[in-house]
C-alpha cells in the first residue's frame, strides 16, 4: 500500500508538479534573501526543505545549496544581502533557470513594506505613522 502511495506521489512530483514545486521553493529562497537586508534570517525547516528539494531536482553537486544554507547562518553584516543574493544566483545557475528581476524586486518591496510598518513608518512616504492608540484629545493638542 505504502509503495503505491509513494509511486503516485513520485509520479505527481516528477511529472506534473515538479517545475511548479521548483518555482515555489525558489520563491521561498527569494523571500529569505530579502530578509538578509534587515537581519540574519531564521534558518527554518521550510527553507531547509526548499533547499533539499531544489538539490534533488537539480541532480547536481550540493555545494551551492550548502553554501546558501551556511550563509543564512552567518552574523548579519552590511554584506549579508549581497552574499546571500550571490549564493542564490548560483542556485539558479545550477538549476539552469533564469532569475527574473521582477520576482526579486517584488519580494524586496513586500519585505520593505513589512519592515516599515513594523517600525511605525508609512511604507510609501517613509513618514512616521501617528500612534493609533492616542486619544482624540491628544491629537488636538
Amino acid at each position: 500500500m505504502l509503495a503505491n502511495v509513494l509511486n503516485v506521489f513520485s509520479w505527481w512530483v516528477m511529472g506534473i508538479g515538479a517545475e511548479d514545486l521548483r518555482d515555489k521553493a525558489l520563491l521561498a529562497l527569494e523571500e529569505v534573501v530579502q530578509e538578509c537586508r534587515y537581519r540574519a534570517p531564521r534558518r527554518s525547516f521550510a527553507i531547509r526543505f526548499a533547499l533539499a528539494y531544489l538539490w534533488a531536482y537539480s541532480g547536481k553537486d550540493r555545494k551551492p545549496f550548502d553554501d546558501f544554507w551556511r550563509r543564512l547562518g552567518e552574523k548579519h553584516s552590511p554584506w549579508s544581502f549581497s552574499t546571500a543574493d550571490w549564493d542564490l544566483q548560483a542556485i539558479y545557475r545550477t538549476l539552469k533557470v533564469e532569475r527574473r528581476d521582477i520576482v526579486s524586486d517584488r519580494m524586496w518591496k513586500a519585505r520593505q513594506t513589512e519592515e516599515r510598518l513594523s517600525k511605525g513608518v508609512d511604507p510609501a512616504t517613509g513618514v512616521p505613522l501617528r500612534d493609533s492608540s492616542a486619544s482624540h484629545s491628544d491629537l488636538e493638542s
